[in-house]
């Protein structure tokens, strides 16, 4: 089991990312030199959570369990890697969507937020999904009138329900979106 958190954002980067990737491509996005991305990848082979060959390495089944009891763990139901445009500065960016149930952090949404940037990412989105609308904490916006797209994109890819919190960070690169939201969970530990 990973401990800590650049091991879990190497782990969660290749998650999210699917296929493989090279070891080169992990360390750049995630701001780790390639021996260090080597280490942890000859860790996570030993432990039989990643495989490795010639073009990369992905995830194991095993590995695939190992995330997705570390987000369960944190309250997380599930978690996906997008390409998400209209956001900060109407650039395109990669997003961490990452969905909760039972969690409340309408007072808390600006700090998350500020936490996400500090760790890494661009920006991030609190989204807490009403009734029928996704709203964006603190002033209840609506995220169908400023990001449609992204609106349909989370109702099709999580089971939404009536005060469903999703996490949204988002940066140039998948790693800088991943580590936002490993700083947006440390936050959030601390504040529930």
């Amino acid at each position: 089991m990973p401990t800590g958190s650049t091991e879990w954002a190497l782990l969660l980067f290749l998650y999210l990312r699917g296929g493989y990737t090279s070891r080169r491509e992990a360390a750049a996005e995630l701001g780790l030199g390639e021996g260090r991305a080597r280490r942890l990848l000859e860790l996570f082979s030993a432990r039989g959570l990643v495989e490795t060959v010639r073009s990369g390495s992905r995830v194991t089944e095993a590995g695939r369990r190992e995330v997705e009891e570390f987000l369960e763990r944190n309250g997380f139901l599930a978690a996906a890697a997008l390409r998400c445009s209209g956001l900060k500065g109407g650039g395109e960016y990669w997003c961490a969507a990452f969905h909760a149930r039972g969690v409340e952090v309408w007072g808390e949404a600006v700090e998350l937020r500020d936490c996400a940037v500090r760790a890494g990412a661009v920006g991030a989105l609190v989204i807490v999904a009403g009734a029928e609308r996704l709203h964006l904490p603190p002033g209840r916006e609506i995220l169908e009138d400023y990001l449609p797209g992204l609106a349909g994109e989370m109702k099709k890819i999580f089971d939404l329900r009536g005060g469903d919190l999703v996490l949204v960070p988002f940066a140039e690169r998948l790693g800088g979106a991943v580590r936002g939201f490993l700083g947006m969970l440390g936050c959030l530990s601390r504040t529930l």
